[in-house]
């Protein structure tokens, strides 16, 4: 399974999905079968996991690997990886990125700003042929009102593929970033509603790809 988060916009939790997805998929599956590929030059995912590293554990509870553009196609052994992509890919790079993966997640806020960028940007994929290997996901939610929900709505009668699921604002993912370690290894409650969201979002991220094949070898 390849699974490929990007967008046109920074500041949208794109990392953070990234890191998580992983998480969830290699719990799911099981040691050895998942890895997380930074290619962003930020290198967002390769610095959080060098903080775990450093951590007394060495973070060695994390359920998957982590690569950057220096493992060359190392990532080729696992069974699902998920790429955290550059931000504002180039036309060459989307294209690929929409050939080459099983799943393109697009993560936005609520925001006015985020939700202007998305929408070229959903327009380019679809241009491209990913009507049906994409799908919208709303991330750092405010879970104090119904913009979450609001937007959700609005992508659908738009006809924009969006995750059932959106992940909630929680400072929980800062946290976890800057010491290095998963939301689901942090004690409190409202990191574990966190963990929650992403599990969420894995399992549809899952039962999307699946559907997909089953769909492919029903033809």
């Amino acid at each position: 399974m390849r699974i490929n988060v990007m967008g046109d916009k920074g500041g949208v939790g794109k990392s953070v999905t990234a890191v998580h997805l992983a998480a969830a998929l290699g719990l799911r599956f099981g040691e050895g079968t998942t890895a997380a590929v930074d290619t962003d030059p930020n290198g967002s995912v390769l610095k959080w996991r060098e903080r775990a590293l450093q951590e007394e554990n060495g973070g060695a509870g994390w359920p998957f690997e982590v690569m950057g553009p220096d493992d060359g196609d190392r990532w080729t052994r696992y069974e699902n990886v998920v790429f955290d992509s550059q931000g504002r890919p180039s036309e060459a790079d989307l294209r690929a990125a929409i050939e080459e993966s099983d799943l393109v997640v697009v993560p936005t806020t609520t925001e006015g700003l985020a939700i202007n960028t998305l929408m070229p940007f959903v327009e380019a994929v679809e241009e491209m042929g990913g009507r049906q290997r994409y799908r919208v996901l709303i991330a750092m939610a405010p879970w104090w009102n119904r913009s979450a929900s609001q937007l959700r709505e609005q992508l659908e009668r738009e006809g924009i593929p969006t995750f059932r699921t959106h992940v909630r604002r929680r400072q929980a993912f800062d946290t976890a970033a800057i010491t290095g370690r998963l939301v689901y290894e942090m004690p409190d409650r409202r990191a574990r509603d966190g963990w929650r969201d992403y599990e969420a979002v894995g399992n549809e991220a899952i039962e999307a790809v699946m559907g997909a094949r089953r769909a492919l070898r029903g033809r």
